[in-house]
């Protein structure tokens, strides 16, 4: 190589180790400026500033005094910083777009179709002319409207659009079996309805012609600064892995996060998927999950409407790409409240084990199973919504620490794939950018300086026989009104509508009259759940207590120790005999004295064990039956009201055991209850044995009535 050669090569590479930084930094700090990501862009311009200083001048200064060594060094440095930075660039621009393309204010697209027996001769649809179609008007009138004038712009006339009622899906679907109908409307609600009584419902149909129609979500404020304006987001987790965001899908996941970014709190509520509460676009009662086949707009209404709040915005996700996106980050730390084995994202039976254990470092597979983990929970939804928000504040935690740099471009990547929302654009840029700055406000670089606090609503297990259930009962969730309330003052007072109570102290002295120390027995101390923020339960001694004694003492402290840690209790014979009230108490998994706090037990449902010698020689417990009941409180209707139908109650025998519906029947009495009309009023709930007569049971009930 000449030497004239080599000199145009060095000066081509003097050129490129100035352009090339110069170039990819004034890009980076357009970037960092017009778009408002980074709580501390500012100082992050003027660090790449002064390095891109740093760089040019030692080189200038080595090139004027013939360094030629420092120069080429200098020279390689300012070329791999103009390359990270343009990578930073790149990556910034992925965080942007990305953003940009989760954010839409398009709606849902709610999907009906016409279905038939999978052996029916019934092919296109042209051949549904003339033949009968199910429609279910009374359940969800929407769908039977879309299904009508689908047909009717396919050509059909008046003759050929052959139709007739029923009142709810389950009723149209034996109509079906039977031969009544052709053919059937379905919607993605009428589906999950089915599948309640007839679990193979999907195996058995097939869909001749589908519709859809766009469900619109309310707008929402793009202008909204919440790094400093306080806000309410749904959480709505759906299994969408045959189909995308786009498509309304029953809710596998619901739940409440309420932020206020003056007070750095924030709150997480879950919501059962199961919870029976009234569904707006259905114009009934149902579970909150069949909301979303109505479209977001329908589960965001619902819940509004519930729980007395405005919810903001909404973040809609495919809850199976928790995979990806828990492996993006590299895994998550959080305490595993149980031992479980459960199936993977592929439905692979017992391929998840996990142990009970804090600070456990999940892989994405992992977390989704502690997440979707149910049917070994003795609380059920109430504790699978505890595990999920300990997965969620994981996440949380991982993307707040700094520790995701070499894994944000894959993290966009199942961001982009598996996520949708409302808020716009400039939303996320100021919530990001406080997000990223939470690291500064830290002690510790970390999430320290946010205050979280988590929930899960409570209520009751009802099991009813509907009419379309053909004799089964279906499982609902009965929220407790008071756990309703309790949610709803919880997040007016974060976003500020509610004042938090001012802590009160009461106290008398009088100089003339001697002090004396209280004695205060701590098994008998009483603790209050509402007011105590630091809540411990004492084990008293048992030595010579009952199965009735230790049963109550359990019952009256299930939730001590609050709504995320509680306790359960599992009681068992040494002597093979069968438990009555006075059995007597021989040993447990805890100790006299112990403390149970949040301090010492990890988070979820924790079960003590007692251990009992059954009395041989006294008699069977007495045979009863004990109604457990929630008070209830609804709007004012234009008719009449069934009262069974509604009210959340259950019956057990006198140890606790419950009792099936079909071995008693249920009366209302002494109902003076006006719906038309707001007030208090009282009735009584009579439980006949339909065995023995002569065995009942009777409760008080207050129903409150108020006017919307």
């Amino acid at each position: 190589m000449s030497k004239k050669t080599s000199k145009r090569i060095f000066q081509i590479c003097h050129i490129c180790a100035y352009i090339l930084p110069i170039l990819s930094c004034l890009v980076g700090v357009g970037l960092l400026i017009y778009y408002p990501l980074l709580g501390f862009r500012f100082q992050l311009v003027a660090l790449v500033l002064v390095l891109l200083a740093i760089f040019l001048v030692a080189m200038q200064l080595a090139y004027r005094k013939h360094k030629r060594v420092v120069l080429y060094v200098f020279m390689v440095l300012s070329v791999l910083y103009g390359l990270g930075i343009t990578y930073c660039d790149y990556i910034f621009y992925r965080a942007v777009h990305t953003m940009s393309t989760i954010s839409t204010q398009a709606g849902d697209i709610v999907s009906a179709g016409v279905y038939t027996l999978n052996d029916s001769e019934l092919q296109t649809t042209e051949d549904l002319k003339g033949r009968t179609i199910a429609l279910q008007p009374e359940s969800n009138e929407s769908t039977s409207t879309m299904i009508t004038d689908g047909l009717q712009e396919d050509g059909f006339s008046e003759s050929d659009l052959v139709t007739t009622t029923y009142a709810n899906y389950v009723e149209a679907y034996n109509a079906l079996l039977n031969g009544d109908v052709d053919a059937i409307a379905l919607d993605a609600g009428g589906i999950s309805m089915i599948e309640q009584v007839y679990p193979d419902v999907t195996d058995q149909i097939r869909s001749i012609v589908s519709y859809q129609r766009i469900v619109h979500a309310t707008a929402s404020d793009d202008k909204a600064n919440l790094s400093t304006e306080p806000f309410t987001l749904l959480i709505n987790g759906v299994d969408i892995r045959n189909g995308n965001l786009n498509e309304a899908a029953n809710a596998d996941v619901i739940m409440l996060a309420t932020f206020n970014p003056q007070t750095m709190k924030l709150s997480l509520n879950s919501i059962p998927r199961d919870t029976y509460i009234p569904v707006t676009c259905q114009g009934q009662r149902d579970k909150i999950t069949h909301s979303g086949s109505g479209g977001i707009n329908c589960t965001i209404e619902s819940i509004e409407n519930a729980f007395d709040i405005k919810i903001d915005y909404y973040v809609k996700l495919n809850f199976y790409a928790v995979v990806d996106l828990v492996d993006a980050i590299g895994g998550i730390d959080v305490d595993v409240p149980i031992t479980f084995t459960e199936q993977d994202s592929h439905d692979n039976a017992d391929a998840i084990h996990l142990e009970a254990g804090e600070n456990q470092h999940l892989n994405g597979e992992e977390a989704l199973a502690l997440a979707r983990h149910r049917k070994t929970l003795l609380r059920g939804d109430i504790d699978r919504g505890i595990n999920q928000q300990i997965v969620i504040e994981g996440i949380l935690r991982k993307l707040a620490s700094g520790k995701i740099v070499t894994s944000v471009d894959s993290l966009l990547s199942v961001v982009g794939d598996n996520v949708q929302t409302n808020m716009s654009p400039q939303n996320m840029y100021s919530l990001f950018s406080l997000l990223t700055n939470l690291g500064s406000n830290s002690r510790y670089g970390d999430m320290s300086a946010l205050n979280i606090q988590s929930h899960t609503l409570e209520g009751t297990d009802l099991y009813k026989t509907e009419s379309w259930s053909g004799g089964q009962e279906i499982y609902y969730f009965v929220p407790n009104e008071s756990s309703i309330n309790a949610t709803t003052l919880e997040i007016k007072r974060i976003i500020g509508e509610e004042p938090y109570p001012l802590p009160t102290s009461k106290f008398s002295f009088n100089a003339n009259v001697p002090y004396e120390k209280a004695d205060i027995d701590l098994d008998e101390l009483v603790y209050d759940n509402a007011s105590s923020s630091r809540r411990t339960l004492t084990v008293p001694d048992f030595e010579g207590d009952t199965y009735a004694d230790v049963r109550r003492w359990c019952s009256n402290n299930e939730t001590t120790v609050g709504s995320a840690y509680a306790i359960t209790c599992e009681y068992r014979t040494t002597d093979g005999t069968e438990l009555n009230d006075d059995s007597r108490y021989e040993s447990g998994s805890v100790e006299a004295g112990e403390v149970l706090s949040a301090d010492n037990m990890l988070r979820g449902t924790k079960t003590l064990i007692f251990h009992f010698t059954g009395d041989q020689n006294s008699s069977q417990a007495d045979v009863g039956y004990r109604i457990i009941a929630d008070n209830l409180r609804v709007r004012t209707s234009d008719s009449d009201r069934d009262l069974l139908a509604i009210l959340p109650y259950y019956v057990t025998d006198l140890t606790g055991k419950r009792i099936a519906s079909s071995q008693y029947t249920a009366t209302i009495e002494d109902d003076e209850i006006n719906w038309q009309r707001a007030g208090t009023y009282r009735a009584t709930l009579v439980v006949t044995s339909n065995e023995d007569p002569s065995l009942t049971a009777s409760l008080r009930i207050t129903v409150t009535v108020y006017s919307v």
